[in-house]
């Protein structure tokens, strides 16, 4: 921040912070971004049955190399493992 004020900041994440598939090195697409200020939205977790769900989800759609062997191992403990559906009991 320059005085309080973090628009430099801001600036200068944007000109210079690139997020994609490492697929796509050779030919990056343009980072979007979004600003989420002065809107609401729920951050919180749910706290029932549903909250597996959520992580199967994240499961599925994160690389297989995004979330660690051991983590993986609980998951599947429980029934949540990469390409296979999740069925809640």
């Amino acid at each position: 921040m320059v005085d309080g004020d973090p628009a430099p900041a801001v600036r200068r994440l944007k000109a210079s912070l690139r997020i994609y598939p490492v697929a796509q090195t050779a030919r990056p697409p343009h980072t979007h971004f979004v600003n989420a200020s002065g809107r609401s939205f729920n951050t919180i977790h749910p706290t029932d049955a549903t909250f597996f769900e959520t992580v199967n989800r994240v499961v599925q759609e994160e690389p297989a190399i995004a979330i660690d062997a051991e983590t993986l191992g609980l998951l599947a403990s429980i029934g949540i493992e990469k390409r296979q559906r999740f069925a809640r009991a």
